[in-house]
């Protein structure tokens, strides 16, 4: 009987097989586990000779690799199940690897019978200690579609995967409908990011349905910072109290900037009618200014003229 030989075009089909038979205790020397051409010649490589089904019983290798392989098929999600999953979003996969690596629930048998919803199931487990969320993109990238890959290990049929993925790209339509990207956040703002992070570490503790996310990412860029921000702000559950950090958050940054811009000015109260702080506002319009640059103006125009009568004089 020939041999089974191995090939496959699809790089999660020949990743999975790599992993299942190593799993069941080939050693596969393989140096490049992102290419399918090389993983095919591995595991071809190392198809050759037999395995001991009992102590007095072999089978050859190449039945493993077959195996392998019809699981692969018959076990994965296709492509195009998971083509929702858009890996030049970074706010959508940042939210779907964190989910599923550290706050995907024990159970789905109350998610498959409809009796409670995805952020019921987070605030039930969210304590879970799951696997390490990977603190590069990439790798979190790859953390998404490797979760969904691993039914050899997993109890639930190809059909109830299929309704995980279906529970969480419906979740992810209704999360990125309902809420959308605040422009008021600068993804190359450095300070602005580094101060909202601050911000969120020493007050977040006073607001419900908060999950620091920002942990397990590599805050190290700018682009990195921001779309842990965002999702920060995607994770959070307590949609009130979410809206009133992010107004006092908000108010407390103006306040920030408000005093950085004044510098050495202080501020002041003074009494106006109506009538003259009307008329005051139709000037800072006119000109596109603001009230206390015109009111600036006024008083050193009004204090020269004084100096030069009183030197005339």
């Amino acid at each position: 009987m020939s041999q089974y030989q191995f090939s496959s075009n699809s790089l999660r089909v020949c990743q999975f097989c790599l992993s299942y038979l190593r799993d069941k205790g080939f050693d596969i020397c393989c140096e490049d586990t992102e290419s399918t051409k090389v993983i095919c010649k591995a595991i071809n490589d190392a198809s050759g000779g037999f395995s001991w089904i009992r102590e007095d019983q072999k089978a050859p290798r190449s039945q493993d690799v077959a195996e392998a392989h019809n699981k692969a098929v018959s076990g994965l999600l296709s492509d195009d199940e998971l083509e929702w999953i858009d890996i030049e979003n970074p706010r959508q996969c940042n939210w779907l690897s964190t989910y599923l690596e550290k706050l995907a629930p024990a159970d789905y048998e109350d998610l498959f019978a409809g009796e409670i919803e995805l952020n019921q199931v987070r605030l039930r487990h969210s304590l879970l200690n799951r696997k390490p969320i990977p603190s590069l993109y990439s790798e979190r990238v790859k953390s998404i579609f490797a979760f969904f890959d691993r039914v050899h290990r997993s109890r639930y049929s190809i059909d109830q995967k299929r309704e995980i993925n279906a529970l969480y790209r419906r979740a992810w339509g209704e999360l990125s409908s309902k809420r959308k990207l605040d422009k008021w956040l600068k993804p190359k703002d450095e300070e602005q990011l580094e101060w909202v992070i601050e911000y969120y570490n020493k007050h977040s503790d006073k607001y419900k349905g908060s999950y620091n996310c920002l942990r397990f990412i590599d805050l190290f860029e700018p682009k990195a910072k921001y779309w842990g921000l965002v999702l920060l702000f995607d994770l959070w559950t307590d949609s009130s109290d979410r809206t009133l950090f992010i107004k006092q958050m908000k108010n407390s940054w103006n306040q920030k900037k408000h005093k950085k811009a004044l510098g050495d000015k202080k501020i002041y109260s003074i009494p106006l009618s109506p009538d003259t702080k009307d008329m005051l506002d139709e000037i800072v319009e006119m000109k596109e200014s603001k009230i206390y640059l015109e009111i600036e103006r006024m008083i050193k125009k009004t204090h020269e003229e004084l100096s030069s009568s009183r030197e005339a004089s």
